[in-house]
């Protein structure tokens, strides 16, 4: 009797254990992708042009993150996840979303190149409003795959993209020759996500208007939007003060510093998100085993914080100018 109860335990454990697997692989994978293509723009451009690159790439994100209202999330921890017009609801949000977002970074555009003393830059922020507005089409058929542990249609999506851009940044950078380049992929990678994400659904894509549906997520959106600030803050803030007082190559040297030491926290994030948001969620109630799984997420994070500052106190000096070049040597002795 205690086995046939201990069995399901069981299953569940290798489930996690296989996905955590794909996840950590996945993910892994696809930040390589990004900071090979990152470091070949940066050993391609000059500081200043990198410089300028990572005040779109960065602007974008600042964005994104003031516009998040975490319909994803919902449809993974949500009882009724799996109910079509919630999902088709969550469409619509995202669009609406992408809209107001596009719209945003396109009217600042102005005062950001004034921000940065950056003149010449404006058509650029300008087309990079319309990364946001192609992600509002994503199709949220892999987040419900995400409540029964199937990482695979998120996987493709995380992982083909940033191939496709990696595959495209060195004809893109040499055709560009500047900070434009960091535009075309930017958007050449939101399309290729959309798409995949499409192509991965199982269900038909559906965009609906329930009133109702549209309050409740809201509803849940609104304290993430607000968590936001402090994000930004923390993610965001330091890199535009660098790039306002010290220039578009300061913030070069900086920003490579911070793509490297941000890689495990990313990894890390994406993999929590992804793998124990059902865990979690599927706990609601159950104190101890809810306990018990936040442990230990708490636990292999914090390990794998400590070993990645550990190689990177000890290494990094070294491994700076040989994934972004030259350019970018003893920085440990400037940063």
């Amino acid at each position: 009797m205690l086995s046939s109860e201990k069995a399901p335990a069981r299953r569940l454990a290798h489930r996690v254990a296989g996905q955590g697997a794909l996840l950590t692989s996945g993910f892994a994978l696809a930040q390589i992708f990004s900071l090979a293509r990152n470091a070949l723009i940066g050993h391609w451009l000059s500081p200043s042009n990198f410089g300028i690159a990572a005040t779109l790439t960065m602007m974008l994100q600042v964005v994104e993150t003031l516009s998040d209202l975490g319909a994803d999330r919902l449809i993974v921890q949500a009882k009724d996840g799996n109910r079509p017009r919630l999902m088709a609801n969550a469409h619509l949000l995202l669009i609406g979303r992408g809209a107001l977002t596009a719209l945003a970074l396109y009217l600042a555009a102005g005062p950001i190149v004034t921000f940065f003393a950056i003149d010449g830059a404006k058509s650029a922020f300008q087309a990079m409003a319309i990364a946001p507005l192609l992600r509002g089409f994503f199709h949220l058929d892999c987040r419900r795959a995400q409540r029964r542990l199937d990482n695979q249609p998120n996987m493709l999506i995380e992982v083909v993209p940033q191939a496709v851009t990696l595959l495209l940044a060195f004809p893109i950078i040499r055709l560009a020759g500047d900070y434009w380049a960091i535009v075309w992929l930017a958007l050449a990678q939101s399309i290729c996500a959309v798409l995949i994400s499409h192509l991965v659904a199982h269900r038909p894509y559906a965009v609906a208007a329930d009133t109702p549906t549209l309050l409740r997520l809201l509803s849940f959106g609104w304290p993430i939007l607000l968590s936001a600030l402090p994000l930004m803050a923390v993610f965001s803030g330091d890199r535009m003060i660098i790039g306002k007082l010290f220039g578009m190559e300061a913030l070069a040297s900086y920003s490579v510093a911070f793509m490297m030491t941000m890689v495990p926290g990313l990894l890390a994030a994406k993999v929590a998100n992804a793998l124990m948001l059902p865990l979690l969620a599927s706990a609601q109630g159950h104190n101890h085993v809810f306990g018990y799984r936040f442990t230990v997420l708490t636990e292999v994070t914090v390990l794998a914080a400590a070993l990645y500052l550990a190689l990177f106190v000890i290494a990094g000096g070294t491994i700076l100018p040989l994934a972004f070049g030259d350019h970018y040597r003893d920085l440990d002795h400037h940063l």
